[in-house]
């Protein structure tokens, strides 16, 4: 019998407190980058044990004065601009294989790291393990002189992340550059499998997504607070070749749902801020590959409709991982958990803290008699089941 454990959660997941979809092996909450040409796996992760993304892409770098992206604006062309060879070169030392990029020294074209961890600006000679997943997020200057994005190789970045930073042009005009001209800058470079839009003022819009449609590699994409049209989103074709899908908004999600009714690529489905009907649970449990979902709640929201939606994902073949920040729950759900084939980790969130004394020893009873492993609040100390 299948181990499942509970985990409960004071609050919602937020941006800080989900997960990075792309990343490494398994579904540990360990950090790891895995051979580059692998497809990547998706697991659950607590972002908040993570170094924090660095959104100003021109703070200062390990051993750099600072410039602003304003002051890079009012630059004339660096002499590095009109430069064409490639930054990335395979050299192999004692049997082990790097790649070694050789920056422009004259000015700062974004930030790189290995795929979460801590960013430091692309600038000089840097190393990186071959098989290393590379993330890099572009400054403004590379929207005005397009070379030196078009210097990276294919294979050299893995995920690209576009955030909402300063403005590009001069004092006069506070807007910066639009996710659509970054997108566009970006789709020259062959190979990147990951996409991350930080969060924006303005919707995502209809030009946006149509650029998405030119990364042909792409196997993951994350979206935050972009106030998604999710008729229009559900039209890319691009969706179905996705094996990741996070998405940080409140709207319909069941338009995206229907367009993936057939998909057997997605592994990962997180839905940070939204519900979702039975209709919409039915067609997640026909993916054939799906081994991490979450969502907020279920509509509607009773005990009743959360024993059929457990009922409806133990048809999932696959699924590991299940986070519902709100899902309520009594002895008697447990009995559908006895159907799941793969289940190792059920994430329960903030209804759960309230959870009353009496009900919470039933369902720690039923779980010792099933042989699940839970872990409950009560009274609000932590309480585990004795599966053995």
């Amino acid at each position: 019998m299948q181990k499942i454990l509970f985990k409960l959660q004071k609050s919602p997941l937020n941006r800080r407190t989900v997960l990075a979809i792309i990343s490494a092996t398994t579904l540990p909450l360990a950090v790891a980058s895995t051979v580059w040409p692998q497809a990547p796996r998706p697991r659950l992760i607590n972002m908040e044990a993570l170094p924090k993304r660095t959104t100003n892409v021109s703070a200062q770098g390990p051993e750099d004065g600072v410039i602003t992206q304003r002051e890079q604006s009012k630059q004339t062309a660096p002499d590095s601009a009109k430069e064409t060879t490639p930054y990335s070169t395979i050299v192999e030392e004692n049997g082990r294989k790097w790649r070694v990029f050789d920056f422009p020294e004259d000015t700062k074209i974004g930030n790189i790291s290995v795929l979460h961890q801590l960013p430091r600006t692309a600038k000089g000679k840097l190393k990186y393990a071959l098989n290393a997943r590379i993330e890099f997020e572009p400054s403004p200057i590379v929207l005005k002189w397009p070379n030196y994005i078009k210097r990276f190789r294919r294979g050299d970045i893995f995920e690209a992340t576009i955030s909402n930073g300063m403005p590009m042009v001069d004092d006069d005009d506070n807007r910066p550059p639009s996710t659509t001209s970054y997108l566009k800058a970006l789709s020259v470079v062959p190979g990147i499998q990951s996409l991350c839009l930080m969060p924006a003022e303005e919707p995502l819009s209809s030009a946006d997504t149509a650029q998405l449609e030119h990364f042909a590699s792409l196997k993951s994409l994350i979206i935050f607070s972009h106030q998604l049209d999710t008729t229009e989103f559900s039209k890319l074709s691009i969706l179905r070749q996705l094996e990741s899908l996070y998405l940080v908004d409140r709207g319909d999600m069941m338009p995206i749902l229907k367009a993936l009714k057939n998909s057997t690529h997605v592994k990962s489905l997180l839905l940070t801020n939204s519900a979702i009907s039975l209709d919409g649970l039915a067609i997640v449990a026909r993916w054939p590959n799906l081994q991490v979902l979450q969502f907020v709640r279920i509509i509607p929201s009773t005990p009743a409709t959360s024993i059929r939606a457990l009922n409806l994902l133990s048809n999932a073949p696959q699924l590991q991982t299940l986070s519902i920040t709100n899902l309520p729950i009594n002895p008697d759900a447990l009995i559908a958990l006895k159907s799941f084939k793969r289940l190792e980790t059920l994430t329960l969130g903030a209804t759960y803290s309230r959870i009353n004394p009496k009900e919470g020893r039933q369902i720690l009873m039923e779980a010792a008699r099933l042989r699940l492993k839970i872990k409950i609040q009560l009274n609000g100390r932590s309480k585990y089941s004795n599966p053995y």
